[in-house]
């Protein structure tokens, strides 16, 4: 099944040159991808969606040619909650590409990132052998930046969601851990 598979396909119109054509593009071939069997999902959750957007009047869609490309993205960002055993951890906002959020103390969990909207991003169990240092990379000293004196990067999981649109980098550390979450063309390090 593939599904959320339209969001890649929104993101790279919206970013375009021409994003009324291209979100107009963009439509018609979601829906003609919508008609194979393994897009099914997918194509349902576009039209979720689509509904929502259009009940926060984010975008008209009888309407495509109302779209200007200065209402969208909207000027506030996008948001995406991050919570751990069901509780708000973190929001970020999403403004533009190339965009880094780091969430720090982060403490073992089940998490979820979703859409402001509800749509759930992921959901999974980060474990002390994500999130602690000396479980993660047993044997190995924890180095640090010469300069700095804070602990040079290197994750243990780097989850990939949304064809690459948006990267998450588990950083373990001493006592908690961090969460990179990198949104598409941050440099991943």
């Amino acid at each position: 099944m593939k599904s959320l598979y339209f969001i890649p396909k929104i993101f790279k119109a919206i970013e375009s040159c021409d994003p009324n054509h291209e979100l107009e593009k963009a439509f018609k071939e979601i829906l003609s991808l919508g008609c194979d069997t393994q897009y099914r999902q997918g194509l349902e959750q576009f039209i979720q969606f689509i509904g929502a957007v259009h009940d926060y009047s984010l975008y008209n869609a009888q309407n495509l040619s109302s779209i200007r490309s200065a209402d969208w993205p909207p000027h506030d960002g996008i948001e995406i909650d991050i919570e751990r055993n069901g509780a708000c951890l973190a929001t970020v906002t999403y403004r533009h590409s190339k965009t880094v959020r780091i969430i720090t103390n982060v403490a073992p969990g089940h998490f979820t990132l979703k859409f402001k909207i509800g749509r759930v991003i992921w959901s999974g169990q980060l474990k002390r052998e994500d999130l602690i240092w000396s479980e993660a990379f047993a044997g190995e000293e924890l180095r640090l930046a010469a300069k700095t004196e804070k602990t040079a990067k290197k994750a243990s999981r780097v989850i990939r969601l949304l064809n690459d649109e948006i990267i998450l980098q588990v950083i373990p550390g001493i006592e908690h851990g961090n969460i990179d979450i990198l949104f598409k063309g941050a440099k991943i390090g």
